[in-house]
């Protein structure tokens, strides 16, 4: 005869006054900062004035966003090589961000999506779509993330994992619209930061209001979208 018993698990990150040899086994060690010399002005301040609400911890190298509480959870900028890949990091969680019911509303977010799912492929594809345009626009897409690639060329790996998923026709109709999404990403972010970077025209500024209609779906409280801080499946910042 077997007895099953169920048990509450907690994150470190949730837990308070543990014994530090705990926590300090379980706290990612810092990388070596390799400065660039790129002015990070601008994009700082345009992570400002968008007001979200992000989380920075040292006790996990993984990056998310949560639609529960609406927050993006950031690594320290000691887990980065540098800070360019913290800010790109960052701006991938910032579109995802874009996509709560309350803003743009995109489905990947509002609702509870697998990670099978071509919904989800296709929220993962405008998040790095947006993150590599927004690099680009900042002028921080060269800086490395290792010795071997560099921002512009990890995005493109990233994306290159998910397009791939394009030669099923089950997620064909949903991947294909991933840039139109982002597009309209990047236009909802600079308006609601008011940091014009691209252009907005008449037709498109209709699009940019926020989602007013009740969405009877919305993510699992312990859902989290996360982010592509590396190519390889740990999601971690490459070393």
């Amino acid at each position: 005869t077997f007895v099953y018993k169920g048990y509450t698990h907690f994150n470190i990150m949730q837990c308070v006054g543990l014994p530090e040899h705990i926590t300090k086994a379980f706290t990612p060690e810092p990388l070596e900062q390799r400065p660039t010399g790129n002015d990070l002005t601008p994009v700082k301040a345009f992570i400002d004035a968008l007001g979200a609400k992000i989380k920075n911890t040292d006790m996990t190298r993984a990056a998310a966003y949560s639609p529960a509480t609406d927050t993006i959870i950031m690594p320290d900028l000691s887990m980065f090589p540098n800070e360019e890949y913290y800010h790109s990091t960052t701006l991938h969680e910032i579109a995802h961000w874009t996509g709560h019911k309350d803003r743009l509303a995109r489905k990947g977010i509002v609702e509870s999506s697998p990670k099978d799912s071509a919904s989800y492929a296709r929220e993962e594809l405008v998040a790095d779509f947006f993150a590599g345009a927004m690099s680009a626009l900042f002028g921080i897409e060269h800086a490395p993330v290792n010795d071997e690639v560099t921002l512009a060329q990890n995005h493109d790996r990233y994306l290159g994992s998910w397009l791939s998923r394009l030669q099923d026709e089950r997620y064909t109709q949903e991947l294909l619209t991933a840039p139109g999404q982002a597009y309209k990403a990047i236009m909802y972010a600079q308006d609601k930061a008011g940091i014009p970077l691209i252009p907005i025209s008449p037709a498109r500024a209709k699009d940019l209001q926020p989602v007013t209609e009740t969405v009877t779906e919305t993510q699992a409280e312990s859902e989290q979208v996360t982010a592509p801080v590396e190519v390889a499946s740990d999601k971690k910042p490459a070393k």
